[in-house]
């Protein structure tokens, strides 16, 4: 369990009401509507070996998501994938664009081809240029970080 300077650390000792479960095997089920566990302050699940979560979904609502032990400080923010796919989409369009422009050079002659291969490379600049900013923008998810 990690314990930031931030986050709350338990008292060892606690002199507080409690209960303790020891044994082999633990086993919780609700057969007919759901198993609820709330902490105050923190709630902690660990193992020495694996922690399995089995659902149809499942929700991780936090202001700040970590992937791995201090990845926000020493990883990185997840890739919004959508945001990503939506901006390499766009340039790769402009960049589709101008070579289709090259590639009418053979078809059209030099002269011809050149207002459209000079405007197909301004589109593409002004695309790339918004589409960078866009992407530092919308990409990394400024909530879940991974290592």
């Amino acid at each position: 369990m990690r314990f930031d300077k931030d986050l709350y650390v338990p008292k060892l000792r606690y002199a507080g009401a409690q209960v303790i479960l020891s044994s082999d095997r633990v086993t919780i089920h609700s057969e007919g509507d759901c198993i609820l566990i709330f902490g105050n302050k923190a709630v902690a699940i660990s193992s020495k070996g694996y922690v399995d979560i089995n659902s149809e979904g499942t929700t991780i609502n936090a202001p700040q998501i970590e992937l791995g032990l201090q990845a926000k400080d020493k990883g990185e923010p997840v890739t919004k994938a959508t945001s990503l796919l939506i901006s390499l989409g766009q340039i790769l369009k402009r960049l589709q664009d101008v070579s289709q422009a090259l590639n009418r050079l053979s078809e059209t002659g030099l002269g011809e081809a050149i207002p459209a291969i000079v405007k197909a490379t301004e589109v593409l600049t002004s695309t790339i240029s918004s589409e960078l900013v866009n992407m530092k923008a919308d990409v990394p998810s400024k909530t879940t970080f991974t290592r």
